[in-house]
């Protein structure tokens, strides 16, 4: 499912809370405005309509210091991803 437009027509909070309500699974990519001189994509993980991860970056990077953070993966596991 694919949906696009501008968080002014309706809110970010609105957006989660349809996706809660649907118990949606995936990625939710929130894109600055084109006119905006720097793009900027800022992306939110959801399972089962529940946010699960969010990062400004796809390298992973963040995501992967918060599962080690929360002890979900080892570090030696983080290492393997990270050089992914």
């Amino acid at each position: 499912m694919a949906i696009t437009g501008r968080l002014s027509v309706i809110s970010l909070p609105e957006i989660l809370q349809i996706l809660d309500r649907g118990r949606k699974t995936g990625l939710l990519t929130i894109q600055t405005a084109p006119d905006n001189q720097t793009e900027q994509l800022h992306y939110v993980w959801l399972s089962q309509g529940r946010i699960v991860a969010a990062a400004h970056r796809l390298d992973h990077t963040e995501l992967v210091s918060m599962l080690v953070k929360r002890k979900w993966i080892e570090a030696s596991t983080a290492s393997e991803l990270r050089a992914c």
